[in-house]
C-alpha cells in the first residue's frame, strides 16, 4: 500500500466516524438497534476495502455507502434523514476543499511554486489528509449546535436548494476527467453557487421567523402569567371588600347597642390584625 492509498484510507476513516457521529446524535435509531454507533461504522466499513482495491473510484461509491445507515438503522422521517445526509455531505465537501487549500498552500510555500491538488505526491498526500481531517473537525465543532436547530424548521424547498448542488458536484466529479466538458463544468459550478446562496438565504429567513415565533410565545407566556397575577389580586380585593363590609356591619351593630367600649376594642383588634398582615407581606 503506497502513501496515497493510505492517505485516502485515513480520510475515509475520518468520514465514517464523522458521519456516524452526525447520524447517531441527530437521528433516532430503530428500537432493535442496541449500539447504533458500532452498527453504522460496520455498515460503512466496506468503503475502506473499496479504497484499498481501487481508490480512484471510491469517491462515487463513498457517497452511496454513507446512505446505508439512513435506510437500515434509523426510524426518522425521510425528510429528516435526507436533510441529515445533505448536511453531512456539505460539511465533508467543504472540509475537503479547505483541507486541500491549506495543504496546497503549505506545500507551495515550501517548494516556492504553486501546487494543485492533482499534483500532490505520495508524501504530501499525508499532509493533505491531516489538513482535511483538521478542517472537518473544526467545521463540525462550529456548526453542529446550529445544525441541530436547523432540523426543527428546515423546509423542503430549502432542502432542495441546498441538496441540488450535492448532485451537481457529483456530476462535476465525473465530468472533470474529460477536458471537453470544461464550459459545462463552469456552468454547473455557477448553478451550485446560485442554489447554495438561495438556500442559505431561505435558511436565514426561516431562522428569523423561528426567532419571531419564540418571541411571540414568550410574550404570550408573560401575558398569561400577568393575567393570572391580576386574577389573584382581584380575588384578594374581593375578599378584602367582603371583610370590610363585615367589619362595618359589626361596628354599626355595636354603635346601635351603645357598646362603645366594645366598639373601640373591636377597632383595635382590626388594627392589630392589619399590622400583622402588613408584617407578613
Amino acid at each position: 500500500m503506497n502513501l496515497t492509498i493510505f492517505s485516502h484510507c485515513i480520510i475515509l476513516a475520518f468520514y465514517i466516524c464523522a458521519v456516524t457521529y452526525f447520524y447517531c446524535r441527530i437521528l433516532t435509531p430503530k428500537k432493535h438497534i442496541k449500539n447504533p454507533y458500532l452498527a453504522s461504522v460496520l455498515l460503512m466499513s466496506p468503503d475502506l476495502l473499496v479504497c484499498i482495491y481501487n481508490y480512484h473510484d471510491v469517491t462515487y461509491i463513498h457517497w452511496l455507502m454513507i446512505m446505508l445507515p439512513l435506510f437500515f438503522l434509523f426510524q426518522d422521517s425521510i425528510r429528516k434523514r435526507i436533510t441529515c445526509y445533505v448536511t453531512v455531505y456539505l460539511i465533508l465537501m467543504f472540509s475537503e476543499l479547505f483541507g486541500f487549500f491549506i495543504s496546497c498552500t503549505l506545500i507551495s510555500l515550501t517548494l516556492g511554486r504553486i501546487v494543485l491538488p492533482a499534483e500532490v505526491t505520495n508524501g504530501q498526500a499525508i499532509l493533505s489528509s491531516l489538513c482535511i481531517i483538521f478542517s472537518g473537525m473544526v467545521l463540525i465543532w462550529i456548526t453542529f449546535s446550529y445544525i441541530i436547530k436547523l432540523f426543527q424548521y428546515l423546509k423542503m424547498n430549502t432542502l432542495f436548494l441546498i441538496g441540488l448542488p450535492v448532485i451537481l458536484c457529483t456530476i462535476v466529479h465525473i465530468l472533470v476527467e474529460d477536458s471537453s466538458w470544461g464550459y459545462l463544468i463552469i456552468a454547473l459550478f455557477i448553478l451550485c453557487y446560485f442554489f447554495l446562496h438561495k438556500g442559505f438565504q431561505n435558511m436565514r429567513k426561516q431562522e428569523i421567523e423561528r426567532r419571531q415565533r419564540e418571541k411571540q410565545s414568550l410574550i404570550i407566556e408573560k401575558q398569561l402569567a400577568f393575567s393570572k397575577d391580576l386574577e389573584k389580586e382581584y380575588r384578594e380585593l374581593r375578599k378584602w371588600s367582603h371583610d370590610i363590609d363585615n367589619h362595618i356591619l359589626a361596628l354599626s351593630y355595636l354603635m346601635q347597642k351603645e357598646k362603645y367600649e366594645d366598639c373601640i376594642n373591636y377597632i383595635e383588634h382590626i388594627k392589630e390584625n392589619a399590622h400583622v398582615k402588613d408584617c407578613n407581606l
